[in-house]
């Protein structure tokens, strides 16, 4: 039966990096089922990288994290549940005190 469960079951795995003095970022996303984490081979072929122009690191996370759950959309619509796995403060944050904060004000 976990297994099942774990079939809908999507990880996403984000990280950016910028140059402000080059104004150039580079995101990189992965995304996998739980159920395959432990058995996929040649995971990093499955690794997608984009490039945005951008100067602001938080942009640039959260741009990936946009991109992937896009991808994931297309890609995984039998997935029902997503486990997103990332450094991106601002991201984490909507969780937490920040999402209140949105949602009383309608997100403005």
């Amino acid at each position: 039966m976990q297994n099942n469960a774990q079939q809908n079951i999507l990880c996403i795995f984000t990280d950016a990096a910028t140059s402000p003095q080059k104004e150039i970022a580079v995101g990189a996303f992965l995304c996998i089922k739980k159920i395959d984490i432990n058995t996929s081979s040649n995971i990093s072929k499955n690794i997608s990288y984009n490039e945005y122009k951008s100067k602001k690191s938080t942009w640039s996370e959260i741009k990936t994290i946009i991109n992937a759950l896009k991808y994931t959309k297309k890609t995984y619509p039998e997935c029902t549940t997503i486990h997103l796995y990332t450094d991106c403060q601002s991201a984490c944050d909507l969780l937490g005190d920040r999402k209140h904060k949105l949602l009383k004000n309608n997100f403005k």
